[in-house]
């Protein structure tokens, strides 16, 4: 009889066929139109919906249909809130990936409205930190990464990448106090702390950002942590080794020794590109082009910075944008 009456509604219009597409071994089945799934959506019971969507979510998870955000909304509109924070997270961290930043915060806003708690709560916000940043407000990437890090445990990788955050953001506002505040603190990390490329990342950004505030101390201070760890054990990881000689090389930039730091920025490109890592390449890109233009070889750095800025409006890095600019004016002016 349900066969027969599904029948009909599809003689009628009502539903159409479709393809099996992502749900192998069922053959698919829409609306006619959005105005008639809406109205037959209006005729349930609240119970009725919320049931059919926990069955929704139960379904999908079982054949591995795996998409953050249908999930998280299935499970949210089914009122399991526990089980819909981390696919609102899973799916926050998909669109950063995908440089949606606006859907990133939307997903991650999701997530705390649905009783996001301790680490998963700061990860969110850690989240919501990167999206704000990436479309150029820094005070609020500031604040969130600030809060982030009060959900999680201190020097643990969730913990890191929100330090990195902060300190990006502080960076960038020149809250100078903010920065040597973070630095003092990864100072006096735990020994024997593991090295994971989240920890060599706030390492090696907080160096970064201490540095270019003039505490130039306190960020040697941090690079000499990277090289407290003995070579055969970071240089078997690309991703680590990357991150340490960008740290180096920017450290050569603000040392006043722009030839280093050059080399150093030249070796690190085609590996940030072979991780896949093309944003941090676009930015390292338009630093290479300004060092280029330090040392008089103009013509390279208006190369390298023409390339950065296609490179930066196609990702969609406003900032990375604007500096290259900037400097382009610096090369071409000469």
């Amino acid at each position: 009889e349900l066969a027969a009456a599904m029948d009909d509604l599809v003689r009628d219009e009502w539903i159409t066929n479709g393809s099996e597409g992502s749900y192998p071994g069922h053959a698919g089945l829409a609306f006619g139109h959005a105005l008639v799934r809406a109205a037959v959506y209006d005729t349930l019971t609240e119970g009725e919906r919320s049931g059919g969507h926990r069955r929704a979510a139960a379904w999908l998870e079982a054949r591995a249909q795996l998409e953050p955000m249908i999930l998280a909304d299935h499970y949210e509109r089914g009122r399991q809130l526990e089980q819909a924070v981390p696919w609102h997270r899973a799916a926050a961290e998909q669109a950063l990936m995908g440089a949606e930043s606006s859907v990133a915060a939307q997903c991650a806003e999701r997530g705390i409205a649905c009783g996001a708690k301790w680490e998963p709560l700061g990860i969110l916000l850690r989240v919501q930190a990167e999206a704000a940043r990436r479309q150029g407000d820094d005070a609020g990437a500031e604040d969130k990464a600030r809060e982030a890090m009060r959900h999680m445990v201190p020097q643990s990788d969730p913990w890191c990448e929100a330090a990195q955050e902060l300190a990006l953001a502080a960076g960038r506002l020149g809250h100078r106090s903010r920065l040597v505040e973070l630095g003092r603190e990864l100072t006096n990390r735990r020994r024997r702390q593991a090295l994971t490329l989240s920890t060599v990342a706030a390492w090696s950004t907080s160096s970064i950002q201490l540095a270019l505030a003039g505490e130039v101390g306190l960020a040697d201070e941090l690079l000499a942590q990277l090289d407290e760890v003995s070579a055969d054990r970071w240089q078997a990881d690309l991703a680590i080794e990357t991150r340490i000689t960008l740290a180096r090389a920017l450290r050569g930039m603000k040392a006043g020794d722009p030839a280093r730091s050059i080399e150093l920025l030249e070796q690190c490109l085609p590996k940030l590109e072979q991780l896949g890592d093309l944003r941090a390449a676009c930015r390292q890109r338009c630093n290479l082009g300004h060092g280029c233009v330090q040392i008089g070889d103009y013509a390279r750095g208006e190369a390298q910075l023409v390339l950065a800025l296609e490179q930066a409006e196609g990702l969609q890095l406003e900032a990375v944008g604007v500096d290259a600019r900037q400097y382009l004016c610096l090369a071409m002016g000469r």
